[in-house]
């Protein structure tokens, strides 16, 4: 309905924000706390576009701000992230992806370490024989874990 519609037209207007670099960091210093658990609910969204916008803006969020997240809500939301490797939507799994890839190399810095890193790789092993996105998730693999295990 409305809300569906209001939700999908607002995530795009901030992506679209994010995306051509008109957040800075000290503005998502601000917004992060209150944003964060709202993008993390938006995960299990109906709407496929609305998932993947939401995988696509939170690996903007952690290239920007990775020292303003907190350890809890960093690791919570790394995790959701991972869930959507299991999505029906196959631009959602390559986007979530590109966001586990940011994660993984703001790794240290925003608390995705022991259990939780070893969980994410976990995840994309499992996944890195999929014809639809193995690509997606090898790369990740091959870049990033290196650097996440530092």
């Amino acid at each position: 309905g409305k809300a569906t519609a209001l939700r999908r037209v607002s995530l795009a207007a901030f992506f679209s924000l994010l995306r051509v670099g008109n957040v800075t960091e000290t503005t998502m210093i601000s917004l992060a706390p209150r944003l964060l658990p709202v993008l993390n609910s938006m995960l299990s969204d109906d709407d496929e576009s609305t998932r993947e916008l939401v995988c696509r803006s939170l690996a903007i969020i952690v290239k920007v701000a990775a020292c303003c997240l907190g350890k809890d809500s960093t690791q919570e939301i790394c995790l959701s992230v991972t869930k959507c490797l299991e999505d029906d939507a196959d631009c959602v799994r390559v986007a979530a992806c590109t966001a586990l890839a940011t994660f993984l190399v703001a790794g240290p810095e925003i608390h995705v370490r022991g259990e939780v890193l070893k969980h994410v790789v976990e995840e994309l092993q499992m996944h890195s024989k999929d014809p639809t996105v193995g690509d997606a998730v090898n790369a990740v693999l091959m870049e990033n874990v290196p650097r996440a295990a530092e």
